[in-house]
């Protein structure tokens, strides 16, 4: 297959069913032509990408885009990619980057569905606390767009196809659902579209805000992670709350300290909570504790964990289990590997 069909087989190539001419219609001239004739073709089309963070009278960043919509696609992800953080996300076991998946929704949008013979100058905006682009529209009705009243339609729906073909968009009302599933993620909100004669998505932006850092909230109990994308944690077994409050330094598990630690901590507890439950997860995952055979005087002693202990604790194996006073610490071992399961958390290695 030549160029030419392969431009006729995207519906770049056609026959006017008026004058019987044949030739490139306006898609295949927005979509792949130069600029000059682009500027003859359509001399008000734009995007003005800025960036107002700092001054926002004037602009930190701007770039004048009036190029095809290929270019202008990877220009308008490169001025995204450039201005925006891209924070950590763990979808299933595969690294995804929310700022990435946002931008691409937004921009491959503003470029598919806009109105190209208006004089409205589309924009691509980044600010503190939010960004969005707006560009002209062909309005079929006016109000908020959301998951439950979304009605799909293309506006220039060979533009469509041809992004759809190339990988730069997905599924028609696809971008919708991906933005408000990705941006809740990416900010804690909920993003906004607007119809009407300008169409404009909306998306927050705080930077402090980090999905997989786990947040303090009056419903439920949570500790910090930093390597994972959970949820905040709402149920949780008796023992693996225990061990939460652990590590918060309660003094209820004031005894496990004696029995995993070796001595109790009491004044240095506040300052040592951290590492004590990262000596727990260093102790429950000794080779030898995972074994049938109870923990004998001959075994080695442990190693002391990363994170350093408080000067006077040590770090010599615990007696025997079976001669605990402290049975609970049989099963203890198989609620923190799971409960270090679910908030992401991985034991060091022996």
């Amino acid at each position: 297959m030549n160029d030419e069909e392969l431009l006729k087989s995207a519906g770049l190539y056609g026959r006017d069913i008026v004058t019987g001419e044949e030739g490139y219609n306006l898609a295949a001239l927005m979509l792949l032509g130069k600029d000059d004739v682009i500027l003859d073709v359509a001399p008000t089309y734009v995007t003005d990408a800025i960036v107002r963070k700092v001054n926002a009278d004037r602009y930190d960043d701007r770039e004048i885009i009036k190029t095809n919509l290929v270019e202008s696609y990877n220009q308008l992800l490169e001025f995204g990619r450039k201005n925006l953080p891209d924070k950590f996300f763990l979808e299933d076991t595969v690294n995804k980057s929310l700022r990435n998946t946002i931008v691409r929704e937004m921009v491959s949008n503003t470029l598919m569905h806009r109105e190209f013979t208006s004089s409205y100058t589309a924009k691509f905006v980044i600010e503190k606390d939010r960004m969005y682009v707006e560009n002209a529209n062909r309005a079929t009705k006016e109000g908020f767009i959301t998951v439950d009243n979304l009605e799909p339609n293309s506006k220039n729906p060979i533009i469509a196809v041809f992004f759809r073909n190339i990988g730069y968009a997905d599924q028609l009302g696809s971008g919708v659902r991906k933005l408000f599933k990705y941006s809740k993620y990416y900010s804690g909100k909920d993003p906004q579209f607007v119809e009407d004669d300008v169409f404009r998505i909306i998306v927050p932006l705080d930077d402090t805000y980090s999905f997989d850092y786990g947040i303090e909230n009056s419903d439920s109990k949570v500790i910090e992670i930093n390597n994972a994308d959970k949820m905040p944690i709402n149920y949780l077994s008796a023992q693996q709350s225990l061990i939460i409050e652990f590590a918060n330094g309660s003094v209820i598990v004031q005894n496990l300290v004696v029995v995993i630690a070796g001595c109790q901590c009491e004044g240095e507890r506040r300052k040592c909570k951290k590492s004590c439950l990262h000596y727990i997860c260093h102790f429950i995952n000794y080779k030898s504790a995972f074994t049938s055979s109870p923990f004998t005087s001959s075994q080695p002693v442990i190693p002391a964990p990363s994170t350093s202990m408080p000067s006077g604790v040590s770090t010599s194996v615990p007696p025997r289990v079976s001669d605990s006073p402290f049975p609970v610490l049989n099963s203890l071992r198989a609620s923190v590997r799971s409960l270090f399961s679910v908030v992401g958390v991985g034991l060091p290695s022996a």
